[in-house]
């Protein structure tokens, strides 16, 4: 029987040496296999089909991984901090979950002396996971083809990119609903993380674009997200200290969530950490922009002549999200173009210009508004400009209820 060599962690008298192993490899695909690389090097695997994992490089680890098939793991010797590729590493062909846990925190892969635009990681198969790790100097720190349905991406930073992360495959997570699984997309040159036409359902949750802490910019060039894409779900993000939009949604994308975001502020909700775009900015259709606080931005929300059918609900559009500062959006708390909108029961107040600006044919709806005043109604937190300012036909402000 043919065997392949890897490495396993032996665990005695308190000591974590790897230890060289020998298992059966089986037939292709039947044994899973964690490869452990411990040479930073980027040399690849001399001999494919000799069945030896050699040299411990992350080239060969996923050379081995690949020519095995299956389902195997990746990690990484605890002394390792960086790696560097010389060239582009092959893509994932087979389900592999890569760890990149080292004692200094997490492996750094840097692609700045790569020569071409490629990115960190090209995930090919589908149910992959990649966790704390750091990509740098990359095209893209991640991508996928669009057979790499129901990947996790986690607990990764992406700074020094282009774009941080771009999202082609659909059903994949990043981040999740736990906020200590959260990816850090800071500093890059495009978008923090980005998502493909190609791309739907995903979700994008509690993740960190912008900032680094949640507390200070580390400012993406563009968009901290940028989504395209159909039924993508952007939750409990922190979308904010960006130089462009905090969250900018296109006219490819189709019936997006975006629910409990931070946008304009910092995660204590309570200071500002503005995006110099919009906090919002898009031309889709079908969006549902919900209980998302913003403020600190040029506009609050941009909702754009090719947009349709949004849905804006319970959003505090201006104040901070503890509703005791009113930083104000620098300009609008809300501009409609030409669009159509639902704009329902949100506190919108203290805007340096109209709360609600509705210009162009787009049949907007207004209703059971808080606009220039506290949540009670009782305080004067007056937008600088009008309340609701209409320049477009076909405009319902209020409703034959009183409640409206």
């Amino acid at each position: 029987m043919r065997k392949i060599l890897f490495c396993a962690l032996l665990l005695t008298s308190g000591l974590n040496q790897p230890v060289t192993a020998q298992v059966p490899r089986g037939t292709s695909s039947s044994v899973s296999t964690t490869f452990l690389v411990s040479d930073p090097g980027d040399a690849p695997d001399p001999d494919i089909f000799d069945d030896i994992y050699d040299p411990p490089t992350l080239r060969s680890a996923i050379e081995n991984a690949n020519y095995q098939g299956g389902a195997h793991s990746i990690v990484f010797a605890a002394g390792l901090t960086v790696i560097q590729p010389l060239l582009p590493l092959s893509g994932t062909t087979g389900q592999v979950t890569i760890d990149g846990t080292v004692a200094a925190g997490k492996i750094i892969l840097d692609g700045s002396l790569v020569s071409v635009n490629t990115s960190g990681l090209f995930l090919i198969a589908a149910g992959s996971t990649v966790r704390n790790m750091e990509f740098r100097g990359w095209f893209s720190g991640i991508s996928f083809a669009g057979g790499a349905t129901n990947c996790i991406i986690q607990k990764n930073i992406f700074t020094l990119n282009s774009t941080g992360l771009h999202v082609s495959a659909s059903n994949t997570l990043v981040g999740g609903p736990n906020p200590e699984d959260r990816n850090l997309a800071y500093g890059n040159t495009v978008d923090g993380i980005a998502t493909a036409a190609s791309a739907s359902d995903n979700i994008i949750q509690n993740n960190f674009c912008g900032t680094r802490d949640g507390l200070t910019a580390s400012p993406n060039t563009r968009a901290g997200l940028y989504v395209r894409g159909q039924r993508t779900r952007i939750l409990g993000n922190i979308l904010s200290g960006n130089q462009g939009p905090g969250l900018e949604i296109t006219q490819a994308a189709v019936n997006t969530l975006v629910r409990g975001n931070i946008i304009g502020a910092d995660s204590t909700r309570r200071a500002q950490l503005p995006n110099i775009g919009d906090g919002i900015r898009t031309s889709a259709s079908g969006d549902s922009i919900v209980d998302n606080v913003i403020t600190g931005n040029a506009n609050g929300i941009s909702i754009l002549s090719l947009a349709a059918g949004t849905v804006i609900r319970g959003n505090i559009i201006g104040p901070n999200g503890t509703l005791d500062s009113l930083f104000g959006n620098r300009f609008d708390g809300i501009q409609l173009i030409g669009a159509s909108a639902v704009i329902d029961s949100n506190v919108i107040s203290g805007n340096k210009s109209t709360g609600i600006r509705i210009t162009g044919y787009g049949g907007a709806v207004v209703r059971r508004n808080l606009i220039g005043t506290d949540p009670t109604g009782t305080l004067d937190w007056g937008n600088t400009s009008a309340g609701v300012l209409i320049q477009a036909c076909t405009t319902t402000v209020g409703g034959p209820s009183p409640g409206d």
